[in-house]
């Protein structure tokens, strides 16, 4: 009678110890599968910040004349806020300052630009964002 109570109690122990180590498996291919999804976003929020930078410096450069009407710091302000949706990330150009130069009697625009990129809300799960500054020079003209 004994012998038939201690491999019963023995059982369910293993039973038990083999259920735990399959939920703790569960959860750490979820947790594994939830950094690299996270990490994957957050690749793309920096090369979603890349394109705005590089986006803020194609349109000071090539809108120069017009859209400043020779002067940086029009350019600046028209740039600010939301912009460029590039898929499901939401780009920002946060700051963007001037800085007049003036070398040798060359003058030229000094800009100093941050940009984020984002996704989702902050506190939730999958939340990414990256932000970036970039200085670039407009070209003397």
């Amino acid at each position: 009678m004994n012998r038939r109570g201690f491999s019963l109690l023995s059982s369910i122990i293993i039973v038990l110890v083999l259920a735990s180590l399959a939920a703790y498996m569960v959860r750490l291919s979820g947790l594994m599968q939830m950094n690299t999804t996270l990490s994957v976003q957050s690749a793309r929020a920096h090369y979603a910040a890349i394109s705005a930078l590089a986006w803020v410096k194609a349109n000071v450069q090539q809108q120069a004349g017009s859209l400043c009407n020779g002067s940086g710091v029009n350019c600046c302000t028209r740039l600010l806020g939301p912009q460029l949706p590039i898929e499901s990330f939401t780009i920002v150009v946060d700051r963007c300052r001037v800085q007049s130069q003036n070398e040798t009697g060359i003058p030229y625009d000094a800009f100093n630009v941050t940009v984020s990129a984002s996704r989702g809300r902050f506190g939730q799960s999958g939340f990414v964002s990256k932000q970036l500054r970039g200085v670039f020079f407009n070209p003397p003209q």
